[in-house]
């Protein structure tokens, strides 16, 4: 029996990351079998200031925040504003703005998606 799951993706002023069709996600869910849904908002010109759980080269930030998705421990990113040869810095983070909000501090070189999280 195969696994199917559905990812949902919508990256906050970018409408161009969708994945797929949903106008908004409401929450976050990660499961066992993938994640169901996510919204990542941007702060732009600002980096959480902290130890990454990868730094990635991705090609779009939706790969970026893709691979955050499928990290068990991902909650937020440092996405990289400018590529070098195609590919952006993509920073995945075991913390989010909210959690560290000390350590976010403004940058002309990444702007921080956090997942928005609502109450159900």
């Amino acid at each position: 029996m195969a696994l199917h799951f559905k990812i949902c993706l919508y990256v906050s002023l970018m409408p161009s990351f969708n994945l797929c069709s949903v106008m908004r996600a409401q929450n976050f869910k990660r499961e066992k079998q993938g994640v169901s849904f996510a919204k990542f908002i941007k702060a732009s010109s600002v980096k959480l200031d902290t130890a990454s759980l990868a730094d990635l080269k991705v090609s779009k930030l939706g790969e970026c925040t893709l691979k955050c998705l499928n990290h068990e421990e991902c909650v937020s990113t440092n996405f990289g504003r400018t590529s070098i040869d195609g590919k952006y810095s993509c920073e995945l983070l075991s913390m989010d703005k909210f959690r560290r909000s000390n350590e976010l501090v403004a940058s002309n070189d990444f702007d921080h998606y956090y997942i928005k999280v609502s109450k159900t």
